[in-house]
């Protein structure tokens, strides 16, 4: 039951802290300026919990978390300036998969 209320209140922190910064930044062009965002730092400060949501976010929104996951995961991808953002997602995608059956197979 612990468990289940710390993702609880980890899925709260995320959606309370990615509804702001989507708010802030909806019409924000500038990758510095969205990776700056106060609530963006404050997803990345919160650290490895966050990854799964990020991961969903992407998947589902297309949100711009690639720094936030390479800041918290410390995994940067190779030729990653040369990637679109769909490109990008995909790779991110698949890197998670992999995670997963890792984790699955150390279990």
């Amino acid at each position: 039951m612990h468990r289940q209320n710390r993702e609880l209140d980890f899925r709260y922190m995320f959606d309370t802290l990615r509804s702001q910064w989507v708010a802030d930044t909806m019409h924000v062009s500038s990758s510095r300026v969205l990776i700056e965002h106060p609530a963006y730092q404050a997803i990345i400060a919160l650290g490895k919990p966050m990854v799964p949501y990020l991961i969903e976010d992407l998947k589902n929104a297309g949100g711009h978390w690639f720094c936030a996951l390479e800041e918290i995961t410390g995994y940067f991808l190779p030729n990653s300036k040369h990637l679109d953002l769909m490109e990008l997602r995909k790779v991110w995608m698949e890197w998670w998969d992999n995670q997963n059956v890792t984790t699955k197979l150390t279990d």
